[in-house]
């Protein structure tokens, strides 16, 4: 029930915003043609799912916390909402050395497309922390605490776990950020 009325439940305006610590990692590769480079990505990067190396990544952390407090009418209210969301985007740091112009003009391409990719992952977790505490912010309900709690954390946990379905279905329909231009080129020396 509180699930169905924290989904249904428009955002508040004048809701608090969340804690955002946003930042990069990377990781080294090296390379003088654009095979090279793909090969040392292969070699060099710490992100492996389901089996498969992947060049970047970007990671949303939330943190939720929320007092429930019984309301003098018999219901529940949720008060001193708070909500953190820590995202790290990792991404391939070409290390200098001597390249041809194409292999620097590729890298550049190809990193700009793979950032652009990854913030929009990182979007959807900062869309997520805003829907979350705007929802929770000034939430009311006429169940009391200890039957709505279990349900509102629920909800809550929902509302965050649907970031990977959100994530999932964009990689899937990018094929990873390949239809966007993610994707380094071989044979460039």
């Amino acid at each position: 029930m509180a699930s169905l009325l924290l989904a249904a439940s428009a955002p508040c305006l004048g809701s608090p915003a969340p804690a955002v610590d946003f930042g990069y990692e990377y990781y080294p590769v090296t390379g003088a043609t654009t095979d090279e480079i793909n090969a040392s990505i292969q070699v060099q990067t710490p992100i492996v799912a389901g089996g498969r190396k992947y060049g970047a990544v970007t990671r949303n952390d939330f943190w939720t916390n929320y007092a429930r407090v019984d309301s003098p009418s018999g219901g529940c209210e949720v008060r001193n909402v708070r909500v953190k969301l820590r995202t790290r985007i990792i991404l391939p740091s070409l290390q200098p050395g001597r390249r041809s112009a194409a292999v620097q003009a590729e890298w550049g391409r190809y990193i700009r497309a793979l950032h652009e990719h990854e913030m929009m992952h990182a979007k959807n977790g900062a869309r997520t922390a805003q829907t979350v505490i705007s929802r929770l912010f000034r939430f009311k309900s006429d169940l009391s605490c200890s039957e709505m709690g279990p349900m509102l954390d629920a909800a809550v946990n929902q509302l965050i776990s649907n970031i990977s379905v959100w994530d999932m279905r964009f990689d899937s329909e990018t094929q990873h950020g390949a239809t966007h231009g993610a994707v380094l080129r071989g044979g460039i020396r």
